[in-house]
């Protein structure tokens, strides 16, 4: 039972390292081609830029957001458990 543990573990290692080779290969294209066409003042390497960066923040946010909420209700329960204490 331990070695089929490992063995699928090993697995899904082999193919998260195969997955993001070709994640990285595509970000260097689009990072060469926003650098390139943004030394023109190109349009749309302006809204790619505007694009990765949006893609880039709102995880951020989203994270920021249930965190808040997180604290907030642990914070109110805290409350109403040593008030009614």
């Amino acid at each position: 039972m331990k070695t089929k543990k490992i063995l699928l573990n090993a697995l899904l290692l082999l193919a998260a390292f195969a997955i993001f080779e070709d994640a990285m290969a595509q970000c260097a294209m689009c990072n060469e081609t926003a650098r390139t066409a943004t030394e023109g003042k190109n349009e749309n390497a302006i809204a790619l830029n505007n694009g990765i960066l949006y893609l880039m923040v709102l995880p951020y946010i989203m994270l920021a957001i249930i965190g808040f909420l997180w604290w907030k209700y642990g914070r109110k329960k805290k409350n109403q458990n040593i008030a009614s204490q």
